[in-house]
């Protein structure tokens, strides 16, 4: 059932860009209507988009379901679904559900940049 809403649900997403690549080979995007807060803890569905195919791989865009601690400032995936096209379109490739233990967010990078609007800091 999450799955099915994972992907029934990207349909009517509302993405905004939150930061690309220097080169401009990804383009990060999160979608606001997702954000869901519980006192520290925020969840939300982010999207990459990629330019091309990078190092073998046979899919262009990646949405997922992120968990973030704002307080501690560490985050974790929960889901994730690659895509064949561009911004979600296509054949899904593959999903994955996560269990993963939370890793700290790492200054400077994209994963800051989601850390930061999840979180609602500047």
């Amino acid at each position: 059932m999450l799955l099915l809403a994972d992907v029934s649900s990207s349909a009517m997403a509302e993405w905004v860009q939150v930061g690309v690549v220097d080169d401009g080979s990804i383009t990060f995007y999160a979608n606001p209507s997702t954000i869901r807060k519980d006192g520290e803890l925020v969840k939300m569905r982010e999207m990459q988009n990629y330019l091309t195919p990078k190092g073998g791989q046979d899919f262009l865009s990646v949405k997922g379901r992120y968990e973030y601690d704002c307080m501690s400032e560490n985050a974790r995936t929960l889901f994730v679904s690659l895509y064949s096209g561009n911004m979600g379109s296509g054949d899904v490739i593959e999903m994955k559900s996560f269990h993963d233990e939370w890793t700290p967010v790492v200054p400077d990078t994209m994963f800051e940049t989601n850390w930061k609007y999840a979180c609602g800091k500047k």
